[in-house]
């Protein structure tokens, strides 16, 4: 059954190594999604999530400060899903791809709320 938990973990860090390091490798596309009230540069807010991305990712390989990463990644996704998709979503003629990825981060935050309390 631990194996089973292991490769639960890896197959989550996976997906947030990868979307981490993009977020270096498309730092200026991705910055046209950052709100515009949020203060600092755009690429700033790019350059910061793919940190913590690639954190939390490292945190779940190797298990050390897993719960804090698990809650603190909950936050910041849901921060996406409300500051970034939602507004899509909201929009006239909604857009399918903000519909989706609102589902995605919302499906991302629950898994980590969920490794959160068992960490």
């Amino acid at each position: 059954m631990m194996f089973l938990a292991y490769l639960g973990r890896v197959l989550v860090a996976v997906p947030l190594l990868l979307f981490g390091v993009g977020h270096f490798m498309k730092a200026v596309p991705m910055s046209n999604m950052v709100p515009s009230y949020m203060p600092v540069s755009q690429s700033f807010w790019i350059y910061l999530t793919g940190v913590a991305l690639i954190l939390a990712a490292l945190s779940y390989l190797t298990g050390v400060f897993t719960k804090l990463a698990a809650f603190l990644l909950a936050i910041m996704v849901l921060c996406f899903a409300f500051m970034v998709h939602l507004p899509g979503v909201q929009a006239e003629g909604m857009d399918s791809a903000s519909f989706a990825s609102l589902l995605k981060d919302l499906m991302i935050a629950g898994g980590a709320i969920y490794v959160g309390t068992k960490a």
